[in-house]
């Protein structure tokens, strides 16, 4: 029996599709299967995956009518085997000892969820960023050893940290009993990953960047225009989440901040005919103080003044176009400074 599974879900992926599986299928791990399921793809995504299937008996292929990410995940879940689920998109890829770094930890932690930081690369310049989420989150727990935490230490930042993807991360299989995912196209996994947290005991964080993350245009997760308003079937099913917790009143503020990001970037994509009316619903969800934030950021008040300061003085990290190396980009006055 294999210790992992690996779900990927494919959708019209066949650009990426190869350094996806190849990433995988040359892992220094070697004990697990991997699940495709070809959602409906109407290019040659199948073609591929039929290819790779013949060269690796690791790989089980499900061919299915196009119902979305959720779907796709689901499926997989059904017939999933490993002890542990790793959930990979199509087109993504992983380091070659992503898997053998999971599982070590897993065993010696006993960790319900191992988390790995993520390398986002950005299609359309070719840039690396390596970002260092485990800095904040150890202000926030006020733990310096994110190596294995209890959900009770946990439990200030168990919400941002729920509430987020579902790749870059190993969970339990016994996890997803009686958990699934919603057929939504925008946000779907947010919800899972939110409920295991709450279902879970133990973290276990590894500073590695393990997963990356390609940022491009024209993906799922940047393609929602059309299904912009289940942003409202999102909130709901958090709030029955956090209900059913009995954590509702412990992480009010931090829902109120999740939201107040999620509903100003989305607001952009509504149509202009329901814009009126995604407004009234915003606004009988926020308190006054975050409808207040709400309106500034989308009407572009909150853009200026941070542009301003911007141009006063930031500092971010910036990447050479493979990746290999970080540098410090100062603006001081307008005056560009690389250390």
């Amino acid at each position: 029996m294999s210790e992992i599974s690996v779900i990927i879900p494919v959708y019209n992926s066949e650009k990426y599709l190869k350094k996806c599986l190849d990433s995988l299928l040359n892992q220094t791990f070697k004990n697990f299967e991997i699940i495709c399921v070809n959602d409906g793809s109407v290019d040659n995504s199948l073609k591929i995956l039929e290819e790779y299937k013949l060269k690796d008996n690791r790989i089980v292929l499900i061919n299915s009518k196009n119902e979305g990410p959720g779907s796709a995940r689901n499926k997989a879940l059904d017939v999933a085997k490993g002890r542990y689920i790793i959930f990979v998109d199509s087109d993504d890829w992983v380091d070659e000892k992503c898997l053998e770094i999971f599982y070590t930890n897993a065993n010696i932690t006993n960790a319900d969820i191992t988390e790995c930081q993520l390398c986002t690369f950005f299609e359309d310049t070719s840039v690396y960023k390596y970002k260092d989420e485990l800095r904040k989150l150890k202000k926030i727990i006020k733990h310096k050893n994110l190596y294995k935490i209890s959900k009770d230490n946990m439990r200030p930042a168990l919400f941002n940290c729920g509430f987020r993807v579902v790749w870059k991360k190993m969970y339990k299989r016994e996890l997803f009993d009686g958990l699934r995912f919603k057929n939504y196209l925008f946000a779907e996994d947010s919800l899972v990953s939110l409920e295991a947290c709450f279902k879970s005991k133990i973290f276990s964080f590894i500073p590695d960047h393990l997963y990356y993350y390609r940022l491009r245009q024209g993906s799922v997760s940047h393609d929602v225009s059309d299904t912009s308003m289940q942003i409202f079937s999102v909130y709901d099913d958090t709030v029955k989440i956090l209900n059913k917790y009995s954590v509702y009143n412990l992480y009010f503020e931090q829902l109120q901040k999740m939201f107040l990001t999620l509903f100003s970037e989305t607001y952009s994509r509504v149509p202009d005919s329901l814009k009126d009316e995604y407004k009234n619903k915003v606004s009988a969800i926020f308190t006054n103080k975050y409808y207040k934030k709400f309106s500034d950021h989308i009407t572009g008040k909150k853009d200026i003044r941070q542009n301003f300061l911007r141009c006063i003085f930031s500092v971010t990290n910036v990447c050479s176009d493979d990746g290999s190396k970080f540098r410090k980009r100062i603006v001081i006055l307008g005056r560009q400074f690389i250390l």
